[in-house]
């Protein structure tokens, strides 16, 4: 399929035109989301062209290749126009970091002033004793802890089976990938998993008494030795 013998503008970026013909195909955000075994907000940043958003440059190459073979798109034309949108972001990121910024202007106090100071310290005093309050709200309120010790992101392996390992909160429940896994007292866990070929998505989970819910995801790219 070519983007010309598609009704989609000659103007449009990588990402509109992919969401063009995804849209013509009949295919919903949700329908190509599972076709592709993407998540709907990684399929939103490449139609968008939000590409920082996404884990890292092997990871947005694969996903688009996985897009072009879905819709039956010549894969050497998207990552042209890929890498043709990289460079032009690239341009205009480099030139924002030349805009001139006029110094700041600077304050002075002419004179101590002790009705100032005093009502100084009492606001103070009253935003420290509202942001202990708030802390301990977020203390009880808050998710639990959830650390991923094992894998790192955006981890590359050509091992099939991959050991995931963390720690929450205790009595917190763990589900990694929707599986419920065991949870030791101090709050370990550690869960084995069989990969599949290119990018797999590990979504990590921990839950509170109260329903709070803390998720982590990793993306692991499992690569068979060539």
């Amino acid at each position: 399929m070519d983007f010309k013998h598609k009704k989609i503008l000659e103007n449009n970026t990588l990402g509109e035109k992919l969401k063009g013909l995804r849209e013509e195909a009949g295919f919903s955000l949700e329908k190509i989301s599972e076709k592709l075994g993407i998540t709907e907000n990684y399929i939103r940043f490449l139609e968008e062209g939000h590409y920082e958003n996404l884990p890292g440059e092997v990871y947005t190459i694969s996903f688009l290749k996985k897009y072009a073979q879905a819709l039956s798109i010549n894969e050497d034309k998207v990552m042209k126009l890929y890498a043709d949108e990289r460079k032009v972001y690239q341009k205009l990121k480099s030139s924002d970091h030349n805009i001139y910024l006029p110094p700041k202007a600077k304050v002075h106090f002419s004179s101590f002033n002790p009705k100032f100071f005093r009502n100084a310290v009492i606001v103070l005093f009253v935003l420290a004793i509202l942001a202990y309050l708030g802390w301990e709200l977020m203390h009880v309120m808050a998710p639990p802890r959830l650390e991923i010790t094992f894998p790192p992101e955006r981890y590359t392996t050509s091992e099939e089976n991959l050991k995931i390992t963390g720690q929450t909160t205790p009595e917190s429940k763990v589900l990694v990938n929707g599986k419920e896994v065991s949870v030791d007292t101090e709050g370990k866990f550690a869960e084995e998993i069989v990969l599949k070929e290119g990018v797999n998505e590990i979504k990590i989970s921990a839950y509170k008494k109260q329903d709070k819910v803390s998720t982590i995801t990793r993306m692991i790219l499992y690569q068979l030795d060539k």
